[in-house]
C-alpha cells in the first residue's frame, strides 16, 4: 500500500533520498489517515496547487530571534481583539477562505477554553475607517511536548489583498509571540495555498515531515515554489527539533 511513497516519479524539484528514508522508517503500519492524503496534484492556472482534497501540511520556525519586521503603511493600523470581534472574524474568514467553513461554533472551540487571552493574541488589521480587513491569532500548541508560539489563521479581505499587508501582520504577531515568551512557532496551511507558503518562507518558516504524506506534498509543493526548499532545510518528526 506504500507503493506510491517508493516509487514516487522522477520531479525536478523533490527532497532528498534522506526525507524519504526518515518517512519510510515511520511506517510501522496501515495508517489509512496518511493514506487519504495520497493525493494526485497538479497545477492549475492561478498559481496554487490544484488537488483532489485539500492536503495539510505543516511548518516550523526553531527560533523567533531576527523575525523579519515590516512596517504597516498608512493609513493601515493594528488594534487586538475587543468584545464581539469574533464576528468581524467570522465574516473575514467566509470571504477570504474557500477551502475551510468557520461558523462561531469554530471559533469557541478554536479559542473559548482561552478567551481571556484573546485581547492580548488576537490581531486585527484596519483600514482608514478602523474596519477590520484582516487578522491572524498569535497563539500556542504543544507540539512533539515542547512549548511552540502559533501562527493561526492569516487572512485579508480579498479588496486589500495585494497592498504590501501581510508582511507587516506578520511581523506583528511574530513580535507578540516573542513578547508573550515563545521562542519558537509553528503554523499549518494547505499545500494549495501557495502565496501564503512562499510568505511563510520568506520569514523563516520550513517544512516539518510528520508522515509519509508530508513527503509526497512537499514534493509537489517544492516543484512551484520560486525557491525550492532544500533538503537540509526540512525538520523531520524523528528530530529532536519536532
Amino acid at each position: 500500500m506504500w507503493r506510491w511513497l517508493v516509487r514516487l516519479p522522477n520531479k525536478r524539484m523533490e527532497l532528498t533520498r534522506r526525507v524519504r528514508a526518515v518517512a519510510l522508517s515511520i511506517v510501522t503500519r496501515h495508517d489509512t489517515h496518511a493514506l487519504l492524503y495520497s493525493l494526485k496534484i497538479r497545477a492549475s492556472a492561478v498559481g496554487c496547487i490544484d488537488m483532489i482534497a485539500p492536503v495539510q501540511v505543516m511548518m516550523l520556525r526553531t527560533s523567533l530571534d531576527d523575525f523579519p519586521q515590516y512596517s504597516l503603511p498608512h493609513p493601515f493600523t493594528i488594534r487586538w481583539y475587543q468584545a464581539g470581534d469574533e464576528q468581524h472574524w467570522l465574516a473575514m474568514k467566509a470571504r477570504s477562505d474557500h477551502f475551510h467553513h468557520a461558523d462561531l461554533t469554530y471559533y469557541q472551540n478554536t479559542y473559548g477554553a482561552h478567551a481571556h487571552l484573546l485581547p492580548q493574541r488576537q490581531a486585527f488589521l484596519c483600514d482608514s475607517a478602523a474596519q477590520p480587513i484582516g487578522t491572524t491569532t498569535a497563539w500556542f500548541e504543544d507540539f512533539a511536548g515542547q512549548d511552540y508560539g502559533k501562527v493561526n489563521w492569516v487572512f485579508i479581505v480579498p479588496e486589500a489583498q495585494g497592498q504590501g499587508l501581510a508582511k507587516p501582520l506578520l511581523s506583528v504577531i511574530g513580535q507578540r509571540l516573542r513578547l508573550l515568551g515563545h521562542t519558537r512557532a509553528l503554523l499549518y496551511t494547505l499545500a494549495t495555498r501557495l502565496p501564503a507558503i512562499h510568505l511563510y518562507q520568506h520569514f523563516g518558516f520550513v517544512p516539518c515531515v510528520r508522515h509519509p504524506a508530508d513527503v509526497q506534498a512537499w514534493d509537489e509543493i517544492n516543484q512551484h515554489l520560486r525557491v525550492p526548499f532544500r533538503a537540509n532545510e526540512v525538520i523531520e518528526m524523528t528530530t529532536t527539533v519536532c
